[in-house]
């Protein structure tokens, strides 16, 4: 997959060499991303004259469905591990804000008859972006806050029973984005306050305690 200035989504099917471009109906595809043959993105448009931000999904050969819809509220990240889907709905107007939600997960499914959605518990304020969020290792990630201010912080979900842990940075650091997860440990940038000087931080996630 590949994004441009313009705002253009791209999969490329390496099986057959064909390219498509990801134009979802009334919007635009948002941080597309791919996991095996599939592609993930959240739609950012306007229907029934108000902003949308929803799931979606592309699958071969050039098909695009609609997999959550959250009503009233924002979807914010919509991700997967090939096992279980994850997305946030969080209460905002749009994708600028900074908005409070919370996590649902359901067995992987490519259409919305076929998932088993359950919210799983609130997740604290975050953003619509790249770095803010990722899933691997029964695990996943999320970036409190907006990237562009020195409140980011960075929190770790275990999908199995939702368990939470908020990761500390290194002495004189705050986070930033969140690179990897799995089931041992998560990866992050943290930075200067001033946000200069960032540097790649590991953190073992059964140091991090009980959790809650």
């Amino acid at each position: 997959m590949s994004h441009d200035d313009f705002g253009t989504r791209t999969v490329r099917d390496l099986a057959t060499t064909s390219e498509y471009r990801v134009t979802p109906p009334n919007g635009v595809a948002y941080d597309l991303r791919v996991h095996g043959e599939y592609a993930l993105f959240v739609r950012s448009g306007v229907e029934d004259g108000g902003p949308v931000l929803d799931g979606w999904l592309w699958k071969r050969p050039n098909e695009l469905v609609k997999l959550v819809d959250p009503g009233t509220q924002k979807v914010f990240d919509i991700r997967t591990d090939g096992t279980t889907l994850v997305w946030t709905q969080v209460n905002a107007a749009d994708s600028k804000e900074v908005g409070a939600g919370d996590l649902w997960t359901s067995p992987f499914g490519t259409t919305a008859s076929a998932l088993v959605p359950k919210k799983r518990r609130s997740v604290p304020p975050s953003t619509v972006g790249l770095g803010n969020y990722a899933i691997g290792g029964g695990h996943y990630a999320l970036v409190e806050g907006a990237l562009s201010t020195t409140q980011t912080k960075l929190h770790v979900y275990r999908l199995s029973d939702a368990r939470h842990w908020e990761v500390q940075p290194p002495p004189g650091l705050v986070n930033s984005t969140v690179l990897y997860v799995d089931e041992k440990e998560v990866w992050y940038l943290a930075r200067l306050p001033n946000g200069l000087n960032q540097t790649i931080a590991r953190q073992k996630i059964d140091a991090l305690g009980p959790g809650d």
